[in-house]
């Protein structure tokens, strides 16, 4: 059995644009016109039933990198057709890769973690983790803020947090997600929780600890 190369959830965030046009707004000094990795694409996952076309934008710059993305289509389609479907940015300025799995898990992955679907980006803030704004996507109903994460490693897993903070047009903060990203480098899993309920969350979780260790002890009399 193959071994799906992992995908480094940590790096990159998913965003949704609703048009091409919006994509390279974000993403400036990239071609046009891309190369395509696979066409119609049909995910493993049963909650997705579309298929996506999987493509290359080339750097202006330095051709050898680029972004891929996945263009959300209902039949197949052709390179300037598929520009007007919603899709998702997997992945920036990486070397071109045909790895079916590798992407076929990035969909999955995106489709999980999908944050607005009609953003706009502002440029990467420097400074450190935890309290420094990493991206700024826009909507016409205000904005979501991911800051940039922590990252933590125990015994060979990486453990990732990050906050997310969705404001609306007046700049109040109207919601504030924390991020749980895990992984070995084989088997990522991500999930959300929102701020106001932190706290009761990690109370269960506790809880959850000291059940599966009665469970542990009662299989081994």
């Amino acid at each position: 059995m193959i071994t799906p190369t992992p995908v480094d959830v940590g790096r990159h965030l998913f965003p949704t644009f609703a048009t091409a046009t919006q994509y390279h707004q974000n993403r400036p000094g990239h071609l046009q016109v891309p190369r395509f990795i696979f066409h119609a694409m049909v995910t493993s996952d049963a909650a997705d039933s579309a298929r996506w076309n999987v493509v290359f934008h080339p750097h202006v710059d330095t051709s050898s990198l680029g972004d891929v993305v996945a263009y959300r289509v209902e039949k197949q389609v052709d390179t300037y057709s598929v520009q007007r479907s919603r899709l998702l940015l997997l992945a920036e300025d990486i070397p071109f890769d045909a790895t079916f799995d590798r992407w076929e898990l990035a969909v999955i992955q995106a489709q999980r973690r999908m944050t607005s679907s009609d953003v706009r980006v502002d440029d990467r803030a420097a400074g450190g983790p935890g309290t420094d704004p990493e991206r700024t996507y826009r909507s016409s109903d205000g904005s979501e803020t991911w800051w940039r994460p922590r990252v933590s490693f125990h015994r060979g897993v990486r453990i990732e947090t990050r906050i997310k903070t969705m404001r609306d047009t007046e700049r109040r903060i109207t919601a504030q997600d924390a991020t749980i990203s895990i992984t070995d480098g084989q088997h990522p899993r991500t999930f959300s929780v929102p701020v106001e309920i932190l706290d009761q969350v990690i109370a269960a979780l506790g809880v959850a600890r000291d059940d599966a260790e009665a469970i542990n002890l009662n299989a081994g009399r």
